[in-house]
């Protein structure tokens, strides 16, 4: 069990992304901050009683859900805290569980204020960039092509 592993080693290993602004962002000394990095100490002392028996995991977010959810799967990291979109199906095709959601979030777009853009088809044949790697991107190509709406995505 998962759990007994933990307990034995000692420490969580936990997966972040180190640059989550908010949630994990590697600092100039080499530490972690960010919601994330605090639950993570949460987690550790519920567990150990130490809030520093943690081992936080650096991943490459950026490369997609999958190559992040195969670190938990093959045993590498025992938790992701990141923000991540739940999808219904991904507790049964991808074999992990996922905790109750605490995080509610909408995706923006900023235009400068002199485009004069009130609305998303005001968008049409501008580039609009996204985090590499995020379903900020997909979403953006899902809808647009629903709508018929050309775009650059970088």
């Amino acid at each position: 069990m998962l759990l007994d592993k933990v307990l034995q080693r000692g420490v969580v290993k936990v997966s972040i992304n180190s640059f989550a602004p908010g949630f994990s962002v590697l600092k100039t000394d080499g530490s972690y901050t960010g919601f994330d990095i605090d639950w993570s100490h949460s987690l550790a002392a519920a567990l150990f009683g130490d809030a520093n028996k943690v081992e936080f995991v650096p991943l490459d977010f950026s490369k997609g859900f999958d190559v992040t959810t195969n670190s938990l799967v093959n045993g590498e990291v025992d938790v992701i805290a990141s923000p991540t979109t739940v999808r219904n199906t991904w507790d049964t095709n991808l074999k992990v569980d996922f905790s109750p959601i605490h995080l509610y979030n909408s995706q923006q777009i900023l235009v400068k204020g002199d485009r004069n853009i009130n609305n998303i088809f005001g968008l049409k044949g501008l580039t609009i960039g996204t985090p590499k790697g995020t379903n900020a991107g997909k979403n953006l190509v899902s809808f647009f092509k629903s709508q018929g709406i050309d775009f650059t995505l970088r």
